[in-house]
């Protein structure tokens, strides 16, 4: 049981705060039965969010590297052709530091890398989007205006299963972190 900490006032509001007191005063609670729980994800939403926590993580790291080439760009007063960041061949055209290119080819590699990796994350999650636990709740969000895959995704990883929640209210969090019956 993972007990909701800003809903259990009477350790919060404790005059003396240690562990010890808490405990007991958390069992008292548990004894009464009156702890308020926190909803812990089923392994598939873990999973997902984990997902969906490492594409945003691959996300910004490739937005690091673009940066640090458009830096070089700037540094240098370059021209750039209309999107052509990425074009290995323009980058050797330059009179750049042998530290420069060196730079140039490692950060070219690494953001190829990482946009093959993104690639591959987007793939599974769309696998996802299809499959037997995430199909349905995925394809009623893909109907709504502006939700496309990864957000679909990204909203289901946050909330899990939505009939958990007592009403709409609740999954926008008033008392969300009440688990209920579920709407059907």
């Amino acid at each position: 049981m993972v007990a909701h900490a800003g809903a259990v006032r009477q350790i919060a509001e404790a005059r003396v705060k240690t562990d010890t007191e808490d405990i007991k005063r958390l069992i008292r609670l548990l004894i009464a039965d009156i702890v308020p729980e926190v909803w812990v994800p089923p392994a598939h939403v873990r999973e997902l969010r984990g997902l969906i926590a490492y594409r945003s993580r691959l996300v910004v790291n490739g937005a690091a590297v673009r940066n640090r080439l458009r830096s070089l760009v700037h540094r240098h007063n370059l021209q750039l052709p209309k999107g052509e960041l990425l074009d290995a061949a323009w980058w050797k055209s330059q009179s750049l530091s042998i530290l420069e290119k060196i730079q140039v080819r490692q950060e070219l590699a690494l953001l190829t890398q990482i946009e093959k990796n993104k690639t591959e994350l987007d793939a599974e999650l769309a696998k996802m989007s299809v499959g037997q636990t995430w199909g349905k709740p995925a394809t009623q969000l893909l109907q709504l205006p502006g939700l496309g895959l990864i957000a679909t995704m990204t909203v289901l990883s946050a909330i899990g299963d939505i009939r958990r929640f007592e009403d709409p209210k609740c999954c926008c969090g008033r008392g969300a972190w009440e688990t209920k019956p579920g709407w059907d």
